[in-house]
């Protein structure tokens, strides 16, 4: 396991959250300006995320590019944290039914005033199927 507090304020509850469960923390990963060049396609439906490892349902994705995603989890991220997640999907895309990749949380922040939590995410090495899946919901 690999901690270092990053230079974005991280919530304390949250990084306790991650270390009692071992994920692995990036150093100096502030905030940076929006510099997308890929527009977001925002999705139909909130395809959900799970943890690879344990299975548990950990957020939800709103928009996505090939490059990185929103999500909303009522679990706040830590920013600079790596997550393994698995992307399940109902839809008939002709693809796996399960897509497995990693992402980086650049960002986290409350949504108002409920216990929702929106975060944005890096795709870190996609593989050419995690690549189809994604760009199906586009």
């Amino acid at each position: 396991m690999v901690l270092s507090i990053s230079t974005y304020q991280p919530d304390i509850d949250a990084a306790i959250y991650y270390l009692q469960r071992g994920v692995i923390l990036l150093t100096n990963t502030a905030p940076a300006p929006d510099k997308r060049n890929l527009e977001r396609h925002s999705l139909v439906y909130f395809v959900p995320l799970y943890d690879q490892k344990t299975g548990n349902l950990r957020a939800h994705i709103v928009d996505v590019n090939l490059r990185g995603f929103l999500a909303t989890s009522e679990t706040p991220f830590l920013s600079g944290s790596l997550h393994r997640f698995r992307m399940e999907s109902d839809m008939d895309l002709e693809l796996a039914d399960e897509v497995d990749f990693n992402a980086i949380c650049l960002w986290c922040k409350k949504d108002g005033e409920e216990d929702v939590y929106d975060a944005g995410f890096k795709f870190i090495n996609l593989s050419v199927q995690a690549r189809m899946a994604i760009t199906s919901y586009g």
